[in-house]
């Protein structure tokens, strides 16, 4: 180590904890190391770009260039290192096709705030996890499926709309500790009252409803429609209702 003047530490990372291990080590000596975790589906992407100029160098791709872990061109162009309020994340699995960066980026620009898609397996997603994500500066947090029973399990406050569904898909730092809340509920509510309104029916309440799985946005549903028959995905099953599948 002490013949090089820089060291580069690209390696393969298959889960949080060699991550953190990484990210530790280059803790140690930032003015001479640099961590650029890889990975074949490009999952460490918001690490390379959280730490864009933190590495004594780093890259961008344009296209699929030559690892997917590097940030596009655009996105690089689009996240900003000066903002010290630390950033907002889309935590989930999947998460590529979240639009919540592009469509929230203003709102926490506003609040001198960057937005991040995290990909975080089920079995990954746990106090060290979270906790690692706060040390990085995560200080908000969008949940999708899979993890929104156990963001609300790891929580430490829970408003009531959260208490009802025993689920979570926002997280906010309050300073000391995260605080759950869900406004699946209420954004599917207004949504769909406003769809009835633009299609010129009195409610939705009449339609013969089936779900298919759920995940973490079961709770809400069977909230908004009691009546819904719910099917297993990958069986087909009926677990609750008392009709048979329609069609697919």
């Amino acid at each position: 180590e002490h013949r090089g003047k820089f060291l580069k530490l690209a390696v393969t990372v298959s889960n949080w904890e060699e991550l953190q291990v990484g990210h530790e080590w280059w803790l140690e000596a930032p003015h001479q190391r640099v961590f650029l975790p890889r990975s074949e589906c490009g999952r460490w992407a918001w690490y390379r770009l959280l730490h864009k100029e933190k590495m004594k160098f780093n890259f961008f791709r344009e296209d699929e260039g030559t690892c997917l872990d590097q940030p596009l061109l655009s996105e690089w162009t689009l996240f900003d290192s000066n903002f010290t309020k630390g950033f907002c994340a889309v935590l989930g699995d999947p998460v590529d096709h979240s639009l919540t960066p592009a469509e929230q980026r203003p709102f926490f620009k506003s609040k001198g705030m960057n937005v991040l898609r995290v990909k975080i397996k089920k079995e990954e997603f746990n106090e060290a996890c979270l906790q690692f994500l706060t040390n990085l500066g995560m200080r908000a947090a969008a949940v999708t499926a899979p993890l929104k029973e156990k963001a609300f399990q790891m929580s430490v406050e829970r408003t009531h709309r959260a208490l009802d569904l025993q689920a979570a898909n926002t997280l906010s730092w309050n300073g000391k500790w995260w605080v759950a809340d869900n406004t699946d509920q209420v954004g599917l509510s207004r949504s769909l009252k406003l769809l009835a309104k633009q299609q010129g029916l009195p409610e939705l309440n009449f339609l013969k409803v089936a779900i298919w799985g759920g995940g973490g946005t079961l709770s809400t549903l069977k909230k908004i429609f009691p009546n819904a028959d719910n099917f297993a995905a990958r069986t087909g099953e009926l677990r609750e209702g008392g009709h048979n599948p329609p069609d697919r």
